[in-house]
């Protein structure tokens, strides 16, 4: 029959380890070892919450060799005694390096916010050398105010943030330029530089100006990034320029032969537009020709949709409510009103459910600012017109911009050029102030791609919103 024996004062970890998962169920086992370490968990947490492995290194490196130490002993089966010392003395550094990160945070702020952007950037991976000497500054600012130093810590603060902003700088800087330049490299190895030197010096313009204006403002990274890609385009676009004449020249093709080959998809594009194309005067008439086909057919097709869904709604809603469609009835005729008052080039007239958009294609204004032009009065005074066909409605003027420039710089654009429209609208025009209000949203609400100038243009826009008399 075995019998154990467990003397009271020698009582060694690797015995109850052993008696623990011979004879207790495992879980018991893991509760003891919770049980023990509790209290250090619990301050390891509270000190990796605040920070505190780079905030406060020297007090929370120490607590953590003693926690390691104490994990090692419980996987030797040393004595319980041995365990808990270990313990006890991480938990205090665990708990003095908390404390010490309040004061970090109160002497370093600056340069414990460029550590952040910096790792926001993946300054490590894209400029590990600068990466690692802020790191070191930083490490040793912070261990000096643990040690009472905080003249000294203070100093290195601020090398470390210099070092950190550098190190965010470089990393930015190649993660967005990064490709572009390789592949100008590429280009000019391909011999870009002199069968397409126009589009390749602009590719190198464009590096240079994202370069510039990441120098200058690395926060704003909307243009930088655009930048770099119009810059990717057209490297490769000049690669393509290059292989183009490159094979041209092999194959013995004449000016004739480039020019066919290049309006063979001009008409490839009417032919399916159901339109003859003729280029006898080059292709710009026959492209004009054919985007305004494409504008129609759009047109069409917005209208065909929004028909769709009047009558489903109204297929829904009728049992027997005649006004309903009397009431879309005046809705259209309203709507063909508005169109015959303004040309394509100055409004785009939307419909949402029983709300009207005038997208005021022809107003703009000049870069930064919000006052009316005087070429633009007669403009608004159709817009004047649009709100009188829908009697006592009410109206939102709202200013849009592009990604382009500081997101708070936007908002307040486009609120001061929708309250330049209300004002004028109410002013000159004679529409009661109650009736008409003003809204800025800023880049938040793009309707084509900020990637592209064209896409931009479109998003740089006032909305005139009529919500008709229900």
């Amino acid at each position: 029959m075995f019998k154990l024996s467990i003397s009271r004062q020698g009582l060694s970890l690797m015995t109850m380890v052993l008696f623990l998962f011979l004879f207790i169920p495992v879980t018991w086992a893991e509760d003891i070892r919770a049980t023990l370490f509790n209290a250090a968990d619990e301050a390891r947490s509270a000190a990796q919450a605040a920070n505190a492995d780079y905030l406060a290194p020297k007090s929370y490196e120490a607590g953590q060799k003693y926690y390691v130490r104490a994990e090692k002993r419980l996987d030797k089966g040393s004595s319980v005694e041995s365990i808990k010392a270990d313990l006890d003395k991480a938990t205090q550094y665990f708990q003095t390096a908390t404390k010490a990160t309040d004061l970090a945070n109160l002497t370093l702020p600056d340069a414990i916010k460029a550590r952040s952007d910096a790792i926001s950037a993946e300054s490590s991976k894209y400029a590990p050398s600068e990466w690692k000497k802020a790191d070191d500054v930083f490490r040793r600012a912070a261990i000096q105010l643990e040690n009472g130093d905080i003249n000294d810590a203070r100093s290195n603060g601020d090398r470390a943030q210099n070092f950190y902003r550098e190190a965010e700088l470089i990393a930015i800087k190649a993660n967005y330029l990064g490709g572009a330049k390789a592949l100008l490299q590429q280009a000019r190895k391909d011999g870009a530089h002199k069968y397409a030197p126009k589009t390749y010096a602009r590719a190198e313009s464009l590096i240079a100006e994202a370069e510039k204006s990441l120098t200058e403002s690395r926060y704003d990274t909307d243009v930088p990034r655009s930048l770099a890609k119009e810059a990717r385009y057209k490297t490769a676009h000049s690669i393509y320029i290059t292989n183009f004449i490159k094979e041209s020249r092999s194959n013995d093709l004449t000016m004739e032969d480039l020019i066919l080959e290049w309006e063979s998809p001009i008409t490839q594009i009417g032919t399916s537009l159901g339109m003859s194309v003729m280029l006898d005067k080059g292709y710009q008439p026959a492209t004009d020709k054919i985007l305004q086909e494409i504008a129609r057919l759009q047109a069409s097709d917005e209208d065909a949709r929004q028909l769709r869904l009047q009558v489903q709604r109204l297929e829904k809603e009728l049992g027997g409510k005649s006004k309903l469609v009397q009431a879309e009835k005046k809705r259209r005729e309203q709507l063909a009103q508005l169109s015959r008052l303004f040309t394509p080039n100055e409004a785009q007239i939307l419909r949402e459910g029983n709300h009207i958009i005038l997208r005021m294609i022809g107003l703009s204004f000049a870069f930064g600012k919000y006052d009316i032009q005087s070429q633009y009065f007669g403009l608004l005074k159709k817009v004047q017109d649009a709100i009188q066909v829908f009697p006592g409605s009410q109206v939102v003027v709202e200013g849009h911009t592009d990604s382009f420039g500081a997101d708070e710089v936007n908002l307040n654009l486009s609120r001061k050029r929708a309250e330049s429209v209300r004002t004028y609208l109410i002013a000159n025009l004679g529409i009661p102030a109650s009736s008409v209000k003003a809204v800025g949203y800023g880049e938040t609400r793009p309707i084509a791609n900020n990637e592209t100038a064209d896409g931009r243009a479109k998003n740089r826009r006032i909305d005139i919103v009529i919500h008709p008399k229900q």
